[in-house]
């Protein structure tokens, strides 16, 4: 008989995917059997897929399409040991000296299985299980904009310690306070009574301050004391302090630690942007609608959830999705860079007075225009339509009209002629205008 109940998180575990729903009023663990596919288009094909071969990786020879539109022929390989997934890769990259163009291959795990299986946090599940062991799930949330979020429990963690952790971790804790309730005390007395009040909440969902430095601290002070917590739920912790990273952003070089995620429970840093700006709800928004795991979305920006609704309608229409994408582009000659620049047009005024001027800002409009006029860097300029790449320059006594085309009404119509019904990015930002 199939059950019901709602998808909450997964992550990948050994040679399984572990799967936590809300069934029967609680969270419940799972594990389902997964093979990520992961593609590899270079030449003399053939000699890799031999290559594969004397270490027993089976692969098939396929035609898949690119962004482009363009159709190639690529190895399909399936990785039947997630744990290995990036050894594979290393090794295909070594076999062919790294000349060779790899596909889904640096999708996170449990991101991939997202969209295999057309599942997003907190949709409504129908599954059959065997002994825990998922036997088949499918999404049967009808409507994506009205749901319930199910009553989980919430602790929200504080600590204040006696010098700050940026100063390193041998400083001892002075105060825990859970829910705004504090534990006072010797530090061992401290952690003993938050072991045990930890436990009695067995919380769905931690909230803290700088989580991502704070866990990792508890974690290394309760050792020191001679004290066992696992802030997983049943599996164990797989987390430690590994610093952080810097990154330029609009004009700023900020830094970021190395998030925390755990397993059978929900990390949200209450500090990370998302969380500040909208709170709980707004991340659970943002997760359904980009169909990205909670914890990692409530560690990232909204772009980055954008990027993966990207990949996700990619996947979705067979589109092959490029390896490395933030990695600098491959030399172009002047003739293929003017090709592919999808760079906008700036038209100078005409010189001189006007009178009954006026002034159209798009500002925030980017993404209905996208929609409704089917602007994305497959649909513009593209390969498939012969007439593309025409212009039309009309020019008045008093007005400059400019009409670019790609296609038969590929741009103005937001229809391609060949028959697609419409670009990744519209279709992207389809979900985001109409919500």
């Amino acid at each position: 008989m199939a059950l019901h109940g709602i998808f909450i998180d997964c992550y990948p575990l050994a040679n399984e995917i572990i799967v936590w729903l809300w069934v029967d009023g609680k969270m419940q663990r799972f594990a389902d059997t997964f093979y990520p596919k992961v593609y590899a288009h270079c030449d003399l094909i053939l000699n890799l897929q031999q290559a594969l071969a004397s270490f027993r990786i089976n692969s098939i020879l396929k035609r898949k399409k690119l962004f482009t539109g363009e159709s190639i022929q690529v190895l399909e390989i399936s990785v039947y040991d997630v744990s290995s997934l990036r050894k594979l890769i290393r090794d295909i990259e070594r076999e062919k000296e790294y000349d060779v163009d790899l596909f889904n291959a640096d999708i996170p795990v449990e991101q991939y299985y997202l969209f295999e299986k057309d599942l997003f946090p907190f949709c409504e599940v129908e599954f059959y299980h065997e002994n825990g062991n998922v036997l088949a799930i499918k999404n049967v949330d009808k409507d994506g904009w009205e749901y319930n979020i199910p009553p989980l429990k919430l602790l929200e963690l504080d600590i204040t310690t006696e010098e700050p952790l940026e100063k390193g971790f041998l400083t001892e804790i002075k105060k825990i306070s859970i829910g705004g309730v504090s534990i006072g005390g010797s530090e061992k007395e401290i952690l003993s009574e938050f072991r045990k009040k930890f436990l009695d909440i067995d919380p769905d969902i931690v909230l803290t301050h700088h989580g991502n430095v704070v866990l990792p601290y508890l974690k290394g002070r309760l050792r020191y004391h001679g004290l066992d917590l696992n802030f997983s739920r049943t599996d164990p912790d797989e987390f430690s302090y590994r610093g952080g990273k810097s990154y330029f952003s609009y004009g700023r070089v900020l830094y970021k630690d190395y998030p925390v995620f755990l397993r059978g429970r929900l990390h949200l840093d209450r500090d990370a942007f998302l969380y500040s700006e909208a709170g709980l709800y707004g991340v659970v928004e943002l997760a359904r609608t980009c169909r990205m795991p909670v914890q990692r979305i409530g560690m990232r920006s909204p772009g980055s959830g954008i990027s993966n609704l990207q990949c996700y309608q990619a996947f979705k229409e067979n589109y092959l999705i490029p390896y490395k994408k933030s990695l600098v582009e491959k030399f172009k000659t002047a003739l293929q860079l003017f090709e592919a620049d999808r760079g906008g047009i700036i038209y100078e005024p005409i010189t001189g007075f006007h009178e009954h001027a006026a002034e159209l800002d798009f500002s925030s409009m980017y993404p209905s225009i996208m929609v409704n006029h089917n602007i994305s860097p497959e649909t513009v300029l593209c390969d498939c339509c012969p007439s593309a790449g025409k212009s039309h320059y009309t020019r008045g006594e008093t007005e400059v009209r400019t009409t670019m085309m790609a296609g038969d009404g590929h741009f103005a119509d937001a229809k391609c002629h060949t028959g697609h019904p419409g670009g990744v990015v519209p279709r992207c930002a389809c979900a985001i205008v109409v919500a």
